[in-house]
């Protein structure tokens, strides 16, 4: 039978392929609009289950790490409870206090200080533990402050140090700083304060230049010095650079400076010349001499004197034809 002889209305007389090809388009059709209307929606609820069952692992993993945070800082608690206990109990019942001020005498005199005053306020209650507040004043030089501080760090009793004010209006320097002895609250503690354990002992290795010796400061160097502007001589080496004469004019010497060029420059007292901040402190007829500011790669800066002569004692005048020379040069 041919497919224009078929009649769609007459479903017994198709053929059976037909037939089939019906069957299963029906099928599918039922199938697919069954997906749509019961499947889907299971199938979005089941994602969104899969995504709440997801969130809810992270808040389990991370109410996880809490416990175990919790655990953690729990012993760490114990652990400083049990320090505390500890330091506590080592306190002195009561605070030694002509013992203190002898220790702390001491070791102001040993570090070379000299004691302006001490004073000793009323002692300060706390749950724990009671604080006595203790003013100090002395003066003396940077280093001996830090030979003190480490001397009073030593001491037996328990004592701290804070509010640390230097004067450097004057000289010598004033030191004024507040400190604290501590005892046991009455009734506890661990008895009487010669049972306090010696503490560790602490040195001072400070060496070198005071920050407040503000005249030892040296000459600019380095990007600082370019902020300057540098004159032309700088830019030489100064075992390049040769003195050739001198000029003087109503006694003040001005010197002869021959650069690797061949150009030659006037310098006097307080110019610079060299790759070392080289500044020159004295001019005469028979040399000049110049110091520069070095870092000695330990501590600080050291300064080098260096004296340069002309090339030949034939080739220094007299004044009047130096003083001829600068009218002309003028």
């Amino acid at each position: 039978m041919r497919v224009s002889e078929i009649d769609l209305a007459d479903v017994a007389a198709w053929p059976t392929w037909l037939k089939v090809v019906a069957h299963v388009a029906v099928a599918g059709w039922v199938l697919g609009m069954g997906h749509w209307l019961v499947l889907g929606e299971q199938r979005r609820e089941l994602a969104s289950l899969a995504r709440t069952a997801s969130d809810l692992g992270r808040t389990v993993e991370a109410k996880a790490e809490s416990v175990r945070r919790v655990g953690v800082a729990d012993q760490r608690r114990a652990q400083l409870e049990s320090t505390l206990a500890t330091a506590l109990g080592r306190l002195p019942t009561a605070v030694d206090l002509p013992r203190l001020i002898e220790e702390l005498s001491r070791a102001a005199v040993e570090s070379g200080l000299v004691i302006e005053s001490i004073h000793v306020s009323d002692d300060e209650p706390h749950d724990d533990y009671v604080a006595m507040p203790i003013a100090l004043v002395v003066t003396g030089s940077y280093h001996q402050f830090g030979e003190f501080m480490a001397a009073a760090a030593g001491l037996e009793r328990p004592l701290t140090l804070y509010d640390f004010e230097i004067d450097a209006g004057g000289r010598p320097l004033t030191l004024t700083l507040a400190g604290r002895a501590y005892r046991a609250v009455d009734g506890a503690g661990g008895g009487g304060a010669a049972s306090v354990p010696e503490r560790v002992r602490v040195a001072y290795g400070g060496t070198g230049r005071s920050p407040f010796q503000v005249d030892d400061t040296p000459e600019p160097h380095g990007p600082d010095r370019e902020m300057q502007g540098k004159q032309p001589l700088e830019r030489f080496a100064l075992a390049r650079l040769q003195m050739v004469g001198a000029l003087a004019r109503r006694g003040v010497a001005v010197g002869l400076v021959r650069d690797p060029t061949g150009h030659v420059h006037r310098a006097g007292v307080g110019d610079r010349l060299g790759l070392h901040g080289g500044r020159i402190i004295s001019v005469g007829f028979d040399g000049m001499e110049i110091v520069e500011t070095l870092s000695d790669h330990t501590s600080g800066w050291a300064r080098r004197v260096h004296r340069m002569e002309p090339k030949g004692r034939q080739d220094a005048v007299n004044d009047e034809h130096l003083a001829a020379d600068i009218g002309d040069e003028e």
